[in-house]
């Protein structure tokens, strides 16, 4: 792995190849990485010179550690036609999330050539269509590790629906003070289209008007764009689509910024890779983020399109799992800086008693019961930035926490949902950032409630730097920690729920991994906002998100998606993975299924869910989850004995198999966020 001068990469396999380039003469060396390279102890630098006659000129190389997973920088090359010219690009991670491009020479391809011609291209691959429509799938091999990216050619428009039967189709607002009704029009072609008509009056929180089908319209295989066309009016709302995959899960496609336009304009929006398919369109709609804006109007939607293209089956990738994210509480004593982390409950004043509150109640007691150092409140407890909306936060945070722990309050952008800016949170609350020295974990609190950090002031972008600047020669910071309610990445297929401005995650980034680099001290993220829980790993640095606490959440149970909070264990004493995270789910019920009886040397599958609002959850990464046994029972990874001969039996967290060894009955026991549920095993 390596990367030049300016900080590009320029290799991710172990060769680094320099091209230096002067007149008359091209001199060109070849540096190989020795292997043991590290991984998760960060990347070795090491700085070559070359010399004569009196010049000299020195690079430094960046050896990165072994690799462990390929990808690529795109999940799919979508070409419009013959001739037509797209590029990927094949990269390599380390252990510690550190990666780069690998050298188009070292990687092989496995694909149909007689659909594209693939030729190297810079840092990556030229991809030229040559049919007019077709697909294939693209294997990328380095080294024994494989990635895939799907590509294909030509799209045909088929519609879903001509929008000219109102009687499947029906009109709701949001909240119930919109006014929103539909009814026959004239369409784009003397046909017939469906009038919205709509009020953004009576409130300044975010208002929506949604045109919703009665029974969900299945989008063809291969769907790449989905589009309408709508007749404007020139007000100013924001258009919309809905889509839903096959577990329910929403994915929301901006059609256009605003309907700033009137008469008939198409418009559409790319599908995201990635989404569990089937998939449906719910509903099309406007919606108003400015309480300022107050008005009505009337827009006309006619012959919603799906632009259908070849389909490429990628096999699924399967999503790298961080080593951070604990799979059960560490044992023994604790050590370091504990914090809390609740977000997303999003309760109001007009229902301080609902459902939304008490999940938030529910998740600072059971914060509390882990007996935490600090509590986090990571955005969006309240729906609104009423005055009002923060009095109810305010007594549910008096009555829950109070001064039995320090807790803190990063404001999202529901604090600003309603009066458009932090007044009211800050008249509430107080500093919307700052930084909170606790335990040697420097906390640095950001506010994104504006979608960027430069629009919530550009001098907590300083603040931030100054605190990282200091705490590399500070004795008292041991480590950082970085909060703020938006992801740098979001890992949703839309990834709309991310900073707004790519180059401030860059900047974040950047500065962090300098940081640890330069300062050997371990540095962690924390946001929320994206509706799942989730972590992932960039140059050296974990990036957590926590999931949601009273909404529903956005992902599927088995990919995050679930209500519940996170407890941190941050400690920099630790040579491995300083900084680590519990997920913990609500736990509404918890059920462990294990085989009737097992044989002597008989093998069987452990089932273990939690139940919660309807959603079934795996006792799985990223589910935090303690196995333990009987006497009798053997559990890998509680101990590093192996099975004795006392043991009946022996279970595996990581595989979920239990193994009968001889005789007789055991138990077995799980624990989840302070739910236990013990059942038995049989061997005959």
């Amino acid at each position: 792995h390596g990367h030049d001068e300016t900080g590009a990469a320029v290799a991710a396999t172990p060769r680094w190849s320099v091209t230096p380039q002067r007149l008359g003469q091209v001199g060109r060396g070849v540096f190989r990485a020795r292997p043991g390279a590290p991984g998760v102890d960060g990347p070795r630098t090491v700085t070559v010179a070359a010399g004569r006659d009196g010049t000299r000129s020195e690079v430094e190389l960046r050896v990165l550690g072994t690799p462990v997973r390929l990808g690529t920088d795109i999940g799919q090359v979508a070409l419009a036609g013959d001739g037509a010219v797209g590029h990927f690009t094949v990269l390599g991670y380390d252990g510690d999330g550190f990666g780069t491009w690998v050298e188009p020479a070292d990687v092989s391809l496995d694909y149909d050539r007689d659909v594209v011609r693939i030729t190297p291209h810079e840092d990556g691959f030229a991809v030229t269509a040559l049919v007019p429509s077709g697909s294939t799938v693209v294997e990328a091999t380095v080294g024994g590790l494989r990635a895939a990216v799907g590509v294909s050619v030509g799209t045909e428009d088929h519609v879903l629906s001509s929008m000219d039967d109102l009687a499947a189709w029906q009109a709701t607002g949001f909240p119930a003070v919109v006014d929103s009704a539909i009814s026959s029009a004239p369409g784009r072609d003397g046909g017939t289209g469906i009038a919205l008509d709509y009020g953004f009056t009576g409130t300044t929180a975010t208002r929506a008007a949604y045109v919703a089908a009665r029974g969900d319209l299945a989008l063809p295989a291969g769907t790449q764009r989905i589009g309408v066309w709508i007749n404007g009016d020139g007000r100013g709302a924001w258009p919309r689509l809905d889509l839903r995959d096959n577990g329910g899960v929403a994915t929301i496609l901006d059609l256009a910024a605003a309907v700033d336009w009137t008469g008939w304009r198409y418009v559409e929006a790319t599908v995201p890779g990635g989404l569990a398919g089937p998939l449906r369109v719910h509903r099309v709609y406007l919606a108003e983020t400015d309480g300022n804006s107050q008005y009505e109007g009337r827009v006309v939607f006619d012959d919603l399109t799906a632009a259908v293209s070849p389909v490429a089956e990628v096999p699924p990738p399967g999503a790298p799992r961080d080593p951070s994210v604990l799979g059960a509480a560490p044992r023994g004593p604790a050590g370091g800086l504990r914090v809390a982390v609740v977000s997303d409950a999003q309760f109001t004043a007009d229902s301080p008693d609902g459902e939304a509150a008490r999940q938030a109640r529910r998740s600072f007691r059971e914060a509390l019961a882990s007996e935490p150092d600090v509590v986090l409140i990571n955005g969006d407890l309240v729906d609104r930035g009423f005055a009002e909306d923060f009095a109810v936060a305010r007594r549910i945070l008096d009555e829950e926490l109070g001064d039995s722990v320090p807790w803190y309050y990063v404001p999202g952008n529901h604090e600003i949902s309603g009066p458009g800016d932090i007044s009211e949170f800050q008249a509430a609350f107080g500093a919307p950032f700052q930084v909170a020295d606790h335990g040697g974990i420097r906390m640095v609190l950001l506010n994104s409630a504006y979608g960027t950090l430069r629009g919530g002031g550009f001098d907590q972008v300083e603040m931030l730097r100054d605190a990282l600047d200091s705490a590399v020669s500070d004795p008292d910071v041991d480590g950082v920690l970085v909060a703020m309610h938006h992801p740098t990445v979001d890992p949703g297929p839309a990834a709309n729920s991310r900073l707004a401005d790519s180059r401030e995650a860059d900047l974040i980034a950047g500065w962090l991994t300098e940081f640890e680099l330069e300062s050997g001290k371990p540095a962690a993220v924390i946001t929320a906002h994206a509706g799942l829980f989730h972590a992932s790993r960039v140059d050296g640095v974990p990036y957590w998100i926590n999931g949601n606490a009273g909404k529903g959440p956005s992902a599927r149970p088995e990919s995050g998606g679930f209500t519940g909070w996170s407890l941190l264990h941050l400690d920099p004493s630790r040579e491995e993975l300083p900084m680590r995270v519990e997920m913990r789910p609500h736990v509404d019920g918890l059920s462990v299924e294990v085989p009737d009886e097992l044989a002597i040397g008989g093998t069987g599958e452990v089932v273990a869910e939690v139940h919660q609002d309807g959603r079934t959850v795996p006792v799985a990464y990223p589910v935090a989850g303690s196995w333990s046994g009987s006497d009798g029972l053997h559990v890998a990874g509680a101990s590093t004995s192996e099975p004795g001969p006392e043991h009946v039996a022996s279970f595996d967290p990581a595989t979920g198999q239990v193994r009968g060894l001889r005789a007789g009955t055991a138990s077995l026991e799980l624990a989840v966020n302070g739910v236990t549920e013990r059942v038995r095993v049989t061997v005959r």
